[in-house]
Order: structure tokens, then C-alpha cells, then sequence
């Protein structure tokens, strides 16, 4: 998100009782200075008309995810830019900073935790990239129900941020007080803007991300390489990006796409991958070294396919550059993280490596342990800091290790 401009809120509202606080939050946040458009789901009609919300907010409000208004049903903020001839759904996903559905009912949170996309908040949120809050308002006896309970679990493990609700006097309950009651529209704006604030930290600053495996060439047709997929890396330049960084994503052979909204410079081998990554870290305020590049290439590839009738090739290796050691000198201001994937005492070596290296932390995890090896969603790392500290990360799924990663960085350059 840009300095020059306002923050942008997508609010959600869904069918509770609670829908009534709508207005005031979105009075609370335009307060705040930031500009508000809101999406309905059916079930929100009944407890609030939307020209209510389309007065508060000064943009049209969507309910039906097929409106014939095309880019009449957006919210001002988008026209004139490409996001306007995307799909409704889509041009919704991308137009905001972040989403928030205040309240969320049990039924939608349970779509949102399962992936179920069935009307236009839920195909909104399951397309975004941005920074999603739900605050649920619902009745006691639904807020602990152990299925509501499971779904906040699964949301929360998606990246998405639970606000609890406040215990107080619910509608229609016999029991008295509990939890479940959507805190009033000052304290949930403060909450949101908090989480909002949190996604900008490193707005203006320079994030240089290196993802991938690196392939030396044996021959025209055959390469030395490693099964990284790419995707630790992806996940930290989306989080960098969702934090307002300017991104610069270094891509080596990955079998995922680079992510949109970032600067992409592909670099297939070790050497181009040493020569993308010392131009750019220069100037970077963060470089996150995720990329598994080759330790060794052949010394004099064949410039022709090697027939197989000629038996095995042979050939000598040497090492490659160690890029880790070249950013001492040449990103001696940047906050340098490296990665090691080891198999043997990963936090011993892991130590050995951060030091040997200069490097302010070191994210390490065990090639041999269930859903943290190459080529899975999930990671389980220990960060290392050159101060001696040690944090256990547990099974996470990769995008929410990198908001981990980046907090941890975010903490360590507070502290200088």
C-alpha cells in the first residue's frame, strides 16, 4: 500500500443480530482515516438493509455474486484501474488492503475454514492475498460448539486472524451471560487497525527474497539440481509484500508460480542466481536467502546431449560461489537471514552456519522430519539469532512460518 494514499477496508457483514454495530465500525474506521466499502452475504439482508451501509461507506455494497452492474457494483477506489475488468469477485479480492467481516456468523466462518465459496464474501475471501479479520457474533452455545471451535483452529492455521469475541448478554439467551458477543465498533476498530498496522511495517523498504533450486547443466539436456518447490520462498515474499514491502523475488526452478504483485527476476543457475541476488541486496533493507542453491557444478558441461549407448558421463565438479559469504561484504547494512535444510543436529550446524556466515538469523529445519522436508505445504524450523537465542517453531503451514520468520526479523531490527 502506498504512503500517499488511505488504507482500504473491505468489510463483510453476514447474518447475526450483531450486524446492527455494521455502521458505527465503519464509522469508527472512516475516523481512522481509512476508506470502507462493504460486501453482504443473503442471510445480512435480514438484519440490515444495505442502503444503510452504502450511505456510510459512499460505495455501492455487493450481495449478489453475479451483479449485472459490472464495474458500477465496485467500490470507487478502483476505477480507471486494471482491477476493474477482473471478475467481481475477483476485483473485490484485490482492491482492498484487508478484509473484515464483522460480525461472522458460525455458518459463514465454517465456509470460510473449509474453503467453501458459494456466494460473493466467501469467493472474495478465498481469492484474496491480502490480510483477513473475522469477529464472530453468535450465540454462546455456538461459539464453543466444538465444530465452531475447530473452525477457528483451521482459520487461524490458514494465516487468518480470530478476533475473540466479548463475553456479555447475548440475544436470545436464557443462560445469562457469555462468549460470544461482537465487541463494540470502537474496540474492534482499534483491534482491526492493529492488525492492519502489523501488515505494514515494512512499507517503503526493500524486501530481497531468493526462492528455489538452482541447475547446473551436465550436459544440453541434463542438469544437477534439488527438488526445492519454491514455495517458503513464495510465502515470504507474499508476506513481505502483505507488510507493504517492495519486493524483489529472485526465482530459480520452482514448481510453484512466483507470486503476483512482486518484481521477478528469474535465475536458473547458481552463478545467475549469485548475480541477481548481489545486484539487488545492495540496497535492500531485508534479504531472505530461502533459495537452495547448488554447492557444486560440473566443471565443463558437454554443449550436447550425452547419448545414453555412450554409457555414463563422467565429470569433475567444483564448488559454486557461496552467495551467503559474497553478502557480507556487499549487504553488510541489509538484515541477512539464511535458511539450512540439514539431516544431521540441524540446530549444532544450523549455529555453525549462522556464524560462519555473519548472518543476524538463521531459519534451520530436519530434511528427515514428517511435512518439513522439500516439496510439501507445511515447515517446522528453529530460528536461530547470532545473539544465542533459539525458537521452536511447531508444523506450520509455510505461509504462516513466514509471518513467524518476518515478526522475528521485524523484533530483532527494534531491538538493533
Amino acid at each position: 500500500m502506498s504512503e500517499s494514499r488511505s488504507p482500504r477496508i473491505l468489510l463483510g457483514v453476514t447474518g447475526s443480530v450483531a450486524a446492527f454495530k455494521a455502521p458505527d465500525l465503519v464509522r469508527e474506521l472512516r475516523d481512522r482515516g481509512a476508506e470502507v466499502a462493504a460486501l453482504m452475504s443473503e442471510a445480512a439482508g435480514r438484519f440490515l438493509g444495505a442502503a444503510t451501509l452504502e450511505a456510510m461507506t459512499g460505495n455501492p455494497v455487493g450481495v449478489d455474486l453475479f451483479d449485472a452492474r459490472g464495474a458500477a457494483a465496485l467500490p470507487r477506489w478502483t476505477a480507471g484501474t486494471p482491477i476493474e475488468r477482473l471478475p467481481y469477485h475477483l476485483a473485490l479480492a484485490e482492491c482492498a488492503d484487508l478484509i473484515v467481516v464483522a460480525p461472522v456468523s458460525a455458518n459463514t466462518m465454517a465456509k470460510i475454514a473449509r474453503g467453501q465459496a458459494d456466494n460473493l464474501l466467501t469467493c472474495s475471501i478465498l481469492a484474496t492475498s491480502r490480510p483477513v479479520v473475522l469477529a464472530p457474533g453468535m450465540n454462546t452455545k455456538m461459539w464453543l460448539h466444538p465444530a465452531t471451535v475447530e473452525n477457528v483452529r483451521v482459520c487461524r492455521a490458514h494465516g487468518i486472524h480470530v478476533i475473540e469475541p466479548d463475553v456479555g448478554k447475548m440475544a436470545w439467551s436464557e443462560e445469562g451471560e457469555g462468549p460470544g458477543r461482537l465487541p463494540e465498533p470502537p474496540v474492534l476498530a482499534e483491534r482491526v487497525w492493529r492488525i492492519l498496522e502489523s501488515h505494514r511495517q515494512l512499507r517503503g523498504e526493500k524486501v530481497l527474497v531468493s526462492a528455489g533450486g538452482t541447475e547446473e547443466p551436465i550436459d544440453a539436456v541434463r542438469v544437477l539440481t534439488n527438488r526445492s518447490s519454491g514455495r517458503m520462498g513464495v510465502s515470504l515474499a507474499e508476506e513481505a509484500r502483505e507488510r507493504g514491502a517492495d519486493v524483489v523475488f529472485v526465482a530459480g526452478s520452482m514448481s510453484v508460480p512466483p507470486p503476483p504483485g512482486v518484481r521477478v527476476i528469474p535465475a536458473r543457475s547458481a552463478a545467475e542466481m549469485r548475480d541477481a541476488v548481489l545486484a539487488e541486496a545492495r540496497d535492500a533493507a531485508i534479504v531472505l536467502m530461502a533459495a537452495a542453491v547448488a554447492d557444486w557444478r560440473p566443471t565443463s558441461p558437454e554443449r550436447r546431449k550425452v547419448k545414453k549407448e555412450e554409457g555414463p558421463p563422467t565429470f569433475e565438479l567444483e564448488p559454486t560461489d557461496d552467495i551467503l559469504m559474497l553478502l557480507q561484504a556487499e549487504a553488510k547494512d541489509s538484515f541477512r537471514v539464511g535458511f539450512a535444510l540439514e539431516t544431521e543436529d540441524p540446530v549444532a550446524s544450523g549455529r555453525k552456519k549462522l556464524r560462519a556466515k555473519d548472518l543476524d538469523l538463521l531459519v534451520v529445519n530436519d530434511a528427515h522430519e514428517e511435512g518439513a522436508g522439500f516439496d510439501v505445504t507445511t515447515n517446522r524450523v528453529t530460528l536461530l539469532t547470532r545473539d544465542g537465542e533459539t525458537e521452536a517453531l511447531p508444523l506450520l503451514p509455510k505461509r504462516e512460518v513466514a509471518a513467524r520468520i518476518l515478526d522475528r526479523v521485524e523484533e530483532l531490527r527494534r531491538r538493533g
